[in-house]
């Protein structure tokens, strides 16, 4: 299945995403007027909110989550919660956490993995992503219990883990901090230009994710660059690498036309060996010779 690429705006999508925006906030403005803003969310800034949008999937996401909250009912104060909220705001936490949940568990399943090549796993090594992840989980498994202060900071990093983009986020994060890292310690060695040119032809960053985070531990975390730096001679063998990882690509990709190829022909020949047998089957006169004297009733 093809990754989803980053949304390319449409003057549609402007339209919409300012209509459900502005409709919010006009409800959350009356709501305020007529009862105060106690447990009411905050207004939505249109241009913060397309901003953090990197695919269409959650452009929808977001369009339906807003036409939600002009539903009779969705502005109502609920009491499972520490921090008085509405109906429709603690639904879209629980939503989110679910999502943002599933999202560290997998990448906790990662770092608990040995890496390749190697015996241990980098949560064995020490990561700090590790205490990271697993202290996360539990705040937004308990987002209900959350204090004002608290309840921000789980609001805050749900906007980068709690979408269904979130994995594109990451990549566009760990794509920036991987160029930069290059860039700043490496432009000067000889086959730096060999790299960026290969890096740079790698335009999906989920792609350049699933390719560059396999080739070593320049940058282990996902989110923060790394303190190591290599000695010219290190970085040659690592651009090897990345380049053997751009082979092995190309090598897998071929695998798999050829097997497609293979089938495809296999079929072919099956199927015409199908008709072959077929048609010789119309030539074949039954054997009744068993049935001889036998009375026809």
């Amino acid at each position: 299945m093809a990754k989803e690429g980053l949304i390319r705006w449409k003057q549609g999508d402007y339209i919409k995403l300012g209509k459900a925006v502005a409709d919010f906030n006009k409800k959350v403005k009356r709501l305020e007027a007529e009862q105060g803003n106690l447990g009411l969310p905050d207004l939505i800034d249109y241009k913060e909110m397309k901003s953090e949008i990197v695919t269409r999937k959650e452009l929808n996401r977001q369009l339906q989550s807003l036409r939600e909250f002009k539903e009779e009912g969705a502005e109502a104060i609920i009491s499972e919660t520490e921090v008085p909220m509405t109906k429709w705001e603690y639904n879209q936490l629980t939503n989110s956490t679910q999502i943002a949940i599933e999202s560290a568990r997998k990448e906790l399943k990662s770092l608990n993995a040995p890496v390749e090549g190697g015996k241990f796993s980098r949560a064995q090594m020490g990561s700090p992503r590790v205490s990271q992840l697993e202290a996360s989980i539990r705040n937004m498994e308990n987002f209900a219990k959350a204090n004002k202060q608290q309840l921000k900071d789980i609001k805050f990093k749900l906007k980068y883990f709690g979408t269904s983009d979130s994995s594109m986020k990451h990549a566009i994060i760990f794509r920036e901090n991987y160029l930069n890292e290059m860039k700043e310690k490496y432009s000067d060695f000889k086959r730096y230009d060999e790299l960026m040119e290969y890096l740079y032809s790698i335009s999906n960053p989920l792609d350049f994710y699933d390719t560059l985070n396999e080739t070593s531990e320049l940058i282990s975390d996902l989110y923060y660059q790394s303190n190591q730096t290599y000695t010219e001679e290190k970085f040659s063998a690592f651009v090897s690498e990345v380049l053997g990882t751009k082979a092995r690509g190309k090598m897998k990709e071929r695998r798999e036309e050829i097997k497609d190829e293979y089938y495809s022909e296999k079929n072919k020949q099956d199927i015409g060996k199908a008709h072959s047998d077929i048609s010789s089957l119309k030539n074949v006169k039954p054997d009744t010779s068993e049935f001889r004297g036998f009375k026809k009733l």
